[in-house]
C-alpha cells in the first residue's frame, strides 16, 4: 500500500516548503511584533519592518494558493491547505 500512496503523492515538495516559508515568516512576525513591545521606540521602523514582514506573508499565501490552483493531486485536502494557508493572513493584518 505505502507504494501506492506514494505514487499518488505530487512529486514535488512545493506545498511543504511553502508551509515551511509561511511558518518561519508568521514567527519571524511574531518576534518583530515582541521586540516593539518590549523596546518601544523607533516605533515607525517596527512599524515598517512588521508591515514588510505581512507583505511577506500576503506573498507566501499567494504563492500557495497558485501552486494549489495548478495541482491535480495534492499532498492532503485542498480545503485543508486552504485552512492552513489562509487564516495566517489575518494575524497579520
Amino acid at each position: 500500500m505505502p507504494g501506492f500512496l506514494q505514487r499518488l503523492m505530487p512529486k514535488e515538495t512545493d506545498f511543504f516548503i511553502s508551509f515551511q516559508k509561511q511558518a518561519d515568516n508568521i514567527v519571524a512576525g511574531a518576534a518583530a511584533l515582541t521586540t516593539m513591545l518590549e523596546h518601544y521606540s523607533d516605533v515607525a521602523e517596527h512599524v515598517r519592518r512588521i508591515k514588510d514582514i505581512e507583505h511577506a506573508g500576503d506573498e507566501l499565501t499567494h504563492q500557495i494558493f497558485r501552486n494549489l490552483n495548478q495541482t491535480f493531486v495534492t499532498p492532503f485536502d485542498r480545503e485543508d491547505i486552504h485552512e492552513l494557508s489562509g487564516p495566517w493572513t489575518m494575524f497579520l493584518t
